[in-house]
């Protein structure tokens, strides 16, 4: 039977060991950081492509003419007839934890604070493709006059458009003293088709804005204003 011949580990040992430790241990502490920080960075982007797709999908589902009233250029127009959100999702109140008010894109109250929970914010803005863009004719609205698509094209006014949303840190909007643009962590742009033509462009439907006059009289002299100032 072998003895112990040895009871404990002498100081220099220990030193020795300790300085192995340490070697191993800050390369490791270093990588382990590193590695959190690229993981957390990478779930970051994650998290902005989930609420982009999910603004999006219910973007898309919406009337054009909702989407201009609620997110359009009211800088320009004016906030009562256009962008009446100021480009929020909608108004929330965290303290109950519900919207307020209007919710034209029909989140749910823990959708919104999911995201509020994630350190993010979201902003949308639509405009309408312009006459010019979509080369209608007659060149300028004409009241009382019907629209005609170009054939290329097959879009009337008022049938298309496009929408942008950016997503913002909130940590970053809180320490830049509520600069957006400085905010922003991810943004998308795409056009978006009124959805009942999707697929059928330029159909003339009794009910479709672009085609009734009493809609037309209404956002036409708005969207020439618009227009005036691009």
């Amino acid at each position: 039977m072998m003895k112990n011949q040895k009871k404990g580990f002498s100081l220099t040992e220990m030193l020795i060991a300790g300085a192995i430790l340490a070697a191993i241990a800050i390369p490791t502490i270093s990588v382990f950081i590193q590695s959190k920080r690229t993981i957390t960075q990478s779930d970051s982007k994650k998290a902005v492509r989930y609420y982009i797709n999910e603004i999006f999908a219910h973007i898309e589902r919406q009337s054009l003419h909702d989407l201009w009233r609620y997110f359009g250029p009211g800088e320009v127009v004016g906030f009562d007839v256009a962008g009446k959100l100021k480009h929020k999702l909608c108004n929330f109140d965290a303290t109950s934890g519900k919207i307020q008010g209007d919710n034209p894109l029909a989140f749910t109250d823990e959708f919104i604070q999911e995201m509020i929970q994630d350190g993010f914010d979201a902003r949308v803005f639509y405009e309408f493709y312009t006459r010019k863009e979509l080369q209608i004719t007659p060149e300028r609205y004409r009241p009382g006059v019907q629209d005609e698509a170009n054939p290329e094209i097959g879009i009337l006014h008022m049938q298309a458009g496009w929408a942008q949303v950016y997503i913002i840190d909130t940590k970053k909007l809180a320490a830049n003293g509520g600069n957006e643009e400085a905010a922003v962590a991810g943004s998308w742009k795409q056009p978006i088709m009124c959805p009942a033509i999707v697929g059928r462009p330029g159909l003339k439907l009794n009910g479709c804005p672009a085609v009734n006059p009493v809609v037309r009289a209404v956002y036409e002299p708005l969207l020439k204003r618009r227009e005036g100032a691009i």
